[in-house]
C-alpha cells in the first residue's frame, strides 16, 4: 500500500472492498470514470455458493458504496447503495453502511435462521476485528479511519465514526486487509501489509 500511494503521488490511501483471499477475485464493485472495473457477478466462488444464492441480488446490487457524483454545486461524495439511481462517475463498493444507520441483515452481511439465530456472519461483524472505514462530516470533510487490535464490532465502529463527527460512514474490508497510509505513516490490520483488490487514494 505504501509503495502504491507513493507511486501515485497521493497524500493518503486506504484499502477498499471485498475479494477472495484464495485468488484475489473481487466481491465488490469498483467504477472508475464511469466504467465498471470489477465484476463480482463473474466470481464463481460467490455465485456457486448455495448458502448465499438467495441473497445474491442484495450482495451484488444493494450493498453500500462510496460514490463520486456530479451535483448542481459541483462534484461531491456520497454513500449510497449500488443500485441507487443516478449517474456514477467513480464508486467503491464495500459495506455495510455504518451511518446514518447500520443494517447488517439488510445488506446480507449477517444471515439469520427461521428462529432468529445467526447462521452466518461473513465479515465477523458482531465480533472484534481490525477495521477500516470512510466517513463524511456535514461540511464535506473526509475521514479515513483505521482501528487496530483487538478491534471493534461494527456497531461500535459506527459509534466511533459518529463520535468523530461523521454523519455518513462506510465500512471497508477489515481484518488483515485493513490498511491506511498517510505521508510516512502507515497502519496495517495484520502482521504485515496485505495485497488488496482495491484502494481509494487521496490526491493533492
Amino acid at each position: 500500500m505504501a509503495a502504491f500511494v507513493a507511486e501515485n503521488h497521493a497524500l493518503a490511501g486506504i484499502n477498499g472492498g471485498y475479494f477472495n483471499h484464495s485468488d484475489g477475485w473481487p466481491v465488490s464493485h469498483v467504477t472508475v470514470a464511469g466504467r465498471p472495473i470489477t465484476a463480482p457477478e463473474d466470481n464463481k466462488a460467490l455465485t456457486a455458493n448455495k448458502v448465499l444464492a438467495p441473497h445474491l441480488p442484495v450482495i451484488l446490487n444493494h450493498r453500500s458504496e462510496w460514490r463520486h457524483v456530479t451535483t448542481p454545486n459541483g462534484p461531491a461524495w456520497r454513500i449510497t447503495n449500488h443500485d441507487a439511481a443516478g449517474p456514477v462517475r467513480d464508486a467503491l463498493q464495500a459495506g455495510p453502511r455504518l451511518l446514518p444507520q447500520l443494517d447488517l441483515e439488510g445488506e446480507a452481511f449477517v444471515l439469520r435462521g427461521a428462529h432468529g439465530q445467526v447462521t452466518r456472519d461473513g465479515i465477523g461483524a458482531m465480533g472484534l476485528a481490525t477495521r477500516s472505514a470512510l466517513g463524511l462530516k456535514a461540511d464535506g470533510t473526509l475521514l479515513l479511519v483505521g482501528v487496530g487490535a483487538p478491534g471493534l464490532r461494527l456497531q461500535d465502529l459506527a459509534t466511533l465514526m459518529s463520535s468523530l463527527g461523521a454523519t455518513e460512514a462506510l465500512n471497508l474490508d477489515g481484518g488483515s486487509s485493513s490498511s491506511l497510509v498517510w505521508g510516512k505513516n502507515a497502519f496495517h490490520g495484520g502482521h504485515a501489509p496485505a495485497r488488496v483488490n482495491s484502494v481509494l487514494l487521496v490526491g493533492p
